[in-house]
C-alpha cells in the first residue's frame, strides 16, 4: 500500500478496489486514497503548512516536505485529533539541510484538527494553517487511520 500526495485533476470515486493505495488531488489541496493513479476512492481536503510554495527545507519554515517517507508511528495522544507521523527527514533531506548548515527540523505528521482550537473552524477549513503538517478534518483523519497500515509508503510531490 502507497500514500501519495501530489496535485492533479479531481478524479472519478471507485468502489471496487482490493488493495488501495493513494493519491492526492488538488485545487483545492486534498488527499485521496485509491487503487491506482487514476482512480479514487476517497477524497479530502488537507491543510499544508503556513508556507505552501516549495519542500520543506529546514526547522521552522512552516513548509510541508516534498519526497518519498513513510508513515511511521500512530498517535493517539497528540495535540490533534489522531496524528500518524511521517518519515521526515530523509536521508536527502538530512545531506540538503547539511550542505546549507541548517536543522532539517522534523516531527511532520498527517493529522485532524488541534484538540484545543485557537481560531473559528472557517479558519482550520479555508487556510494552510499547520508548521508543516498535513492536516484533515478529524472525520477524514478516522478514515485514514483506518485504510492505513505501518510503514506505508508516502510520496509528497509539487
Amino acid at each position: 500500500m502507497r500514500f501519495l500526495i501530489m496535485p492533479a485533476p479531481w478524479r472519478r470515486w471507485a468502489s471496487n478496489c482490493p488493495s488501495p493505495i493513494a493519491c492526492s488531488c488538488a485545487n483545492p489541496s486534498a488527499v485521496s486514497i485509491s487503487c491506482a493513479a487514476t482512480t479514487c476512492l476517497r477524497a479530502y481536503r488537507v491543510a499544508l503548512g503556513l508556507n505552501p510554495g516549495g519542500a520543506k527545507e529546514r526547522a521552522g519554515d512552516f513548509r510541508t516536505p516534498e519526497g518519498s517517507y513513510r508513515l511511521t508511528r500512530r498517535n493517539t495522544r497528540s495535540d490533534f485529533f489522531l496524528s500518524i507521523q511521517v518519515s521526515y527527514p530523509n536521508d536527502q533531506d538530512m545531506r540538503r539541510a547539511r550542505r546549507n548548515g541548517w536543522q532539517p527540523g522534523g516531527s511532520i505528521m498527517i493529522h485532524g484538527l488541534p484538540n484545543d482550537p485557537r481560531h473559528s473552524p472557517d479558519y482550520y477549513a479555508s487556510q494552510d494553517w499547520t508548521d508543516g503538517c498535513i492536516a484533515v478534518t478529524n472525520a477524514d483523519m478516522v478514515e485514514i487511520w483506518m485504510m492505513t497500515s505501518d510503514n506505508v509508503r508516502i510520496d509528497i510531490q509539487p
